[in-house]
């Protein structure tokens, strides 16, 4: 199997590239071949998975849960704003009091 060569920023290339051209270097031995290519994808917009981020999303909108605590608890309170989100974030609150593993953080 052959091996790809390192690929680099197209930017650094474009620089160097330019860099030697000006300069007539290319380690005395002017390339064979060489190619340059830059791939934008189109972005597609994320949509729910499941139900409950549907609901999520319908409620509070695309935001992750944070990782500070106080900005956790201010964006849960917030979700009980919408009924169906206030059940689940209450049946996740009740799985957590009893010790669920569903609830718990993962051993490692």
């Amino acid at each position: 199997m052959a091996a790809w060569p390192p690929i680099i920023a197209l930017e650094q290339f474009i620089r160097s590239f330019e860099t030697a051209a000006a300069n007539h270097d290319y380690d005395n031995d002017p390339p064979d071949l060489m190619f340059v290519a830059e791939i934008q994808a189109a972005s597609t917009p994320c949509s729910p998975e499941t139900l409950l981020a549907k609901i999520w999303n319908e409620c509070l909108g695309p935001k992750i849960i944070p990782f500070d605590p106080d900005a956790r608890k201010e964006l849960i309170e917030h979700g009980r704003c919408h009924p169906e989100l206030k059940r689940h974030i209450e049946a996740w609150e009740e799985m957590k009091r009893t010790g669920s593993k569903w609830a718990s953080p993962r051993e490692q």
